[in-house]
């Protein structure tokens, strides 16, 4: 007996009520991913065309970025990068995105398969991320961006 509660105990924990560890997604949280979905594809075609404009209005003004190789760069360091050609965007793609709606703040987690050169060296190993997102004034802005890359098998 004890044995067949072990067993129902351990399934239950495993997979979760009614056989999916999946949440229902309330009307405002689909129409909250959609609206950040557009500001990542606006962010993605700004960061392509290296459109310094789009890119300052979408990123907030405290914005913290942790590269690949453990730097911690600030928005204007950020920006820097871009503007001298120290970081440029070959191509970007960008696959599994996930949404975490937390009110005024939205958690996207991903992968990119993108294709980068960083001060002269191209990187095409695939990374995993997280963005965060916060609504700051009615718009939503990017407020931290973290990648680590996909050790290869």
């Amino acid at each position: 007996m004890q044995r067949i509660l072990l067993l129902s105990f351990l399934a239950f924990a495993l997979v979760g009520p009614a056989g999916t560890q999946e949440t229902a997604v309330s009307p405002a949280e689909t129409r909250i991913e959609k609206e950040v979905l557009k500001v990542e594809e606006e962010r993605d075609q700004a960061l392509q065309k290296l459109d310094l404009p789009t890119l300052d209005r979408l990123q907030a003004d405290g914005l913290v970025v942790v590269t690949t190789g453990g730097r911690v760069l600030d928005k204007a360091r950020y920006t820097e990068e871009l503007r001298s050609g120290g970081l440029k965007f070959l191509t970007l793609d960008v696959v599994d995105r996930r949404y975490h709606v937390y009110g005024d703040t939205v958690i996207v987690t991903g992968r990119a398969n993108s294709v980068l050169e960083y001060h002269g060296k191209i990187n095409r190993t695939p990374r995993r991320f997280t963005s965060v997102y916060i609504k700051l004034q009615g718009q939503w802005r990017l407020v931290a961006h973290q990648a680590t890359l996909i050790a290869e098998p």
